[in-house]
């Protein structure tokens, strides 16, 4: 089963990362234009898009959709160099205590090093705000960069909590492409149970929104930028929102 790497060594990638990120907070307003755009393009697709909520695991294909479009949304793409449509993703359904997951079959670079922030209060084990700390703040950074300057690659960021008596986490995926959107989902665990998103093609926000969250002076700051990172609705759903339980309990 092929998962991402995300420990990837950053020092290239960020050197690209920084260049092409001088280039694109100059071109802001350019960039505010294609966010805008693409969100207009959004508002229109979602209208026969599928429902996130539903509770079946594959979308199905709106009858209204182009037959070509169609085949590559549903098709096998593997051959693909990097994540670049719907078809690069498939939901795997869990069996307990095996909980379901998103297969990711295309290639991609991994922009920036793992990086986990640590959430929540000791009071409240349950708790997601805040996020006080990250494992490594450079790498923090790195992913605001990466998203700043939309260079193809895959980011993750895990948050949790583990705190006694309880545990969560929830995890962030962008898959970035180099228009100026990102396929995006978030998972999560609590205990005996938890979601997999469903996974999202977006417009990213603008450049100056990420160089704005770069100069924050806190983790809590930089991760609700990571929280709030596209804009407007998603251009297409790939696969379904799903809940599970690991217990009967």
């Amino acid at each position: 089963m092929h998962k991402t790497s995300i420990f990837a060594s950053s020092s290239a990638p960020r050197a690209a990362l920084l260049g092409a990120l001088l280039c694109l907070v100059a071109c802001d307003s350019k960039n505010d234009t294609t966010a805008g755009s693409a969100t207009d393009d959004a508002t229109t697709t979602t209208e026969s898009a599928t429902d996130s909520g539903s509770s079946t695991v594959n979308a199905p294909t709106d009858p209204g959709t182009d037959a070509s479009t169609a085949a590559e949304t549903d098709g096998d793409c593997a051959d693909h160099g990097r994540v670049d449509a719907c078809c690069c993703f498939e939901l795997i359904p869990g069996v307990r205590p095996t909980p379901p997951e998103v297969e990711v079959s295309c290639g991609g670079e991994s922009l920036c090093p793992s990086v986990t922030l640590s959430c929540g209060g000791p009071d409240d084990y349950q708790s997601q705000e805040p996020c006080t700390s990250a494992s490594d703040d450079a790498a923090l950074d790195c992913v605001l960069e990466a998203l700043a300057a939309k260079v193809p690659g895959s980011l993750r960021v895990e948050l949790y909590n583990t705190e006694f008596p309880g545990y969560w986490s929830d995890t962030l995926h962008f898959y970035v492409l180099g228009d100026g959107t990102v396929f995006h989902y978030a998972e999560g665990f609590l205990d005996f149970g938890g979601y997999v998103g469903a996974v999202e093609h977006r417009a990213l926000k603008p450049a100056s929104f990420f160089t704005d969250c770069l100069a924050a002076d806190s983790v809590e700051a930089k991760t609700a930028c990571l929280k709030d990172a596209t804009a407007g609705d998603a251009v297409e759903a790939c696969t379904e929102y799903v809940q599970y339980a690991l217990s009967e309990v």
